[in-house]
């Protein structure tokens, strides 16, 4: 049974127990991550830290020492376009949100079938918050699709018994209302479907 690692300490623990002497440690530059490699029994091993993991992301052993160097110069890449990412996303979070007041936003959800809903932005509060209300959708059926399948567009009016919503954007233009999410109408019909 592993103790459960809940303190950088207790962590920084784990990780010396772990380590064996004469373990060759490679530390990719710029990277939150550690590599030991040893040999034993004609094999060739690796074992990965991330962060300040107590334990092991991975310990593998490779038949030749190609594969090993391979799969690690594999795994720094994929750390890199890792870090890349994140620091992309923690980037665009702190961007102010690019939605304007009277731009449409649209759902899409459902499990048998695809319901969609338009709501218009009504008021912005600060760099990251909307205030948006449902409003009616008028047909755009042209009377080509299949049963129980439509297509259509927001209305001006604001839906019977609707109330504004106050919601959050995050890491851009990304928001979710009513547990949905939703995104900035692109002006053309959007399709939806029907189960009997």
């Amino acid at each position: 049974m592993f103790k459960r690692l809940m303190t950088k300490e207790d962590r920084v623990m784990a990780r010396k127990a772990f380590i064996r002497p004469g373990w060759v440690k490679v530390q990719p530059k710029g990277l939150d991550a550690e590599f030991y490699l040893y040999e034993a029994a004609g094999k060739f091993y690796a074992v990965c830290f991330i962060g300040s993991a107590g334990r092991p992301a991975w310990h593998y052993s490779f038949k030749k020492l190609a594969s090993r160097d391979g799969y690690i110069s594999r795994q720094i890449e994929s750390l890199k376009s890792s870090a890349k990412y994140k620091a992309e996303r923690k980037a665009s979070a702190s961007q102010p949100c690019k939605i304007e007041v009277g731009s449409i936003l649209v759902t899409s959800w459902g499990y048998d079938q695809t319901n969609r809903e338009f709501f218009k932005v009504i008021d912005k509060k600060g760099k990251q918050t909307l205030i948006v209300q449902e409003v009616e959708q008028i047909s755009a059926n042209t009377g080509n699709e299949p049963a129980m399948t439509g297509k259509s567009l927001p209305g001006e009016a604001f839906t019977k018994n609707s109330k504004p919503y106050t919601i959050r954007v995050s890491h851009g233009n990304h928001v979710k209302i009513e547990g949905h999410y939703a995104s900035v109408w692109d002006g053309l019909p959007v399709s939806w479907t029907a189960y009997a």
